[in-house]
């Protein structure tokens, strides 16, 4: 049976625990592994655990395995609220070049992207759990749709539409942005409609 100790370690970290930070949180090695033996958690990547039968947040999870991955483009979107439209598989972005070992029970949407793209406008954000994960900020996700062949027009006019109506907005950084990857001329036409 569980203790109670642990199953808050569990909690404070999402649902999520990896054994290095099982061990910062005083767990051992061992007795995770006989927690795993005994079925009261799920090893659901390398050195990553869940509660067995639990729903750890979902995003917190990705990210965790996926610890190089940046949300961005329609999921960042959904996150920050601008689109009712949130994809079937979350979207991560990675540098190129990065090795990525998918895990088929984890689906992702990747994406790879210079080392410049990767490295602009990355922030800590919260899931809807209230759990912290690295996305891009809004305007860094408003030029990655602008950029995407993938985006669809009414999608991103949504999120458009739903960035303005923030009335938090960074005009100059959007801007900044979208010179510095190409679609500058894009933007700029599409916040005549908004802006």
């Amino acid at each position: 049976m569980l203790n109670q100790k642990t199953r808050q370690i569990f909690e404070k970290n999402g649902g999520v625990l990896t054994l290095p930070k099982a061990l910062e949180c005083g767990l051992s090695k061992e007795g995770v592994r006989k927690m795993y033996l005994r079925g009261e958690l799920e090893k659901v990547h390398a050195g990553v655990y869940t509660l067995k039968n639990d729903l750890p947040d979902e995003l917190l999870l990705l990210q965790t395995v996926y610890s190089k991955g940046v949300l961005s483009h329609e999921s960042a979107a959904a996150l920050y609220g601008f689109t009712s439209f949130t994809p079937t598989e979350p979207i991560f972005s990675f540098p190129q070049g990065y090795k990525l070992y998918r895990n088929p029970k984890l689906a992702i949407a990747p994406y790879f992207v210079s080392r410049e793209q990767y490295q602009t406008g990355i922030k800590e954000v919260q899931t809807w759990e209230g759990n912290p994960i690295l996305a891009y900020n809004p305007e860094k996700t408003l030029v990655d749709l602008a950029r995407s062949r993938y985006t669809l027009p009414l999608i991103f006019e949504e999120v458009m539409q739903g960035y303005f109506a923030l009335g938090d907005v960074n005009v100059e950084r959007l801007l900044g942005y979208a010179q510095q990857f190409g679609v500058l001329d894009k933007m700029k036409k599409e916040m005549t409609v908004y802006a």
